[in-house]
C-alpha cells in the first residue's frame, strides 16, 4: 500500500551507480543508471543492467551530479553515497522506486 507524498517529485536525470547489499554474488556488482524523479523521500532510477531485485532490498546508490546551474557555488560536486529501501520495480521500463534511508 502505498501513502500520499509529503514532499514534491522533481524529474531530475543525474547519473547514478547502484548495487544491492544482501544480494547474491552475482547481484553485488554496481550497475550504471540515472535518476528520474527524485524527492527528500525516494527515488527512482533508470538502470538497463538492473537485476531483478526483492522488495525491501537495500541498495547503495552513489550519484553524480553535475556542475550546473544547480551547483554554480560549487566548482567540482562530489559524488553523494546513499542508500535506499527498494519499494518497487517495473521490470519492463527497467526501473526501481527506492526510499531513501541515510545519506553521507
Amino acid at each position: 500500500m502505498f501513502t500520499q507524498r509529503k514532499f514534491p517529485r522533481h524529474d531530475i536525470e543525474i547519473p547514478v551507480s547502484i548495487k544491492c547489499k544482501n544480494a547474491a554474488t552475482h547481484q553485488r556488482s554496481w550497475h550504471i543508471g540515472v535518476t528520474k524523479s527524485i524527492s527528500v523521500e525516494g527515488v527512482t532510477i533508470e538502470a538497463d543492467s538492473l537485476p531483478e531485485v526483492e522488495i525491501y532490498a537495500i541498495v547503495e546508490m552513489l550519484c553524480f551530479p553535475k556542475q550546473g546551474f544547480l551547483f554554480s557555488s560549487i566548482p567540482e560536486p562530489e559524488p553523494v553515497k546513499l542508500a535506499g529501501r527498494v519499494i518497487w520495480q517495473d521490470k519492463n521500463k527497467k526501473r526501481i522506486g527506492l526510499e531513501i534511508l541515510t545519506t553521507e
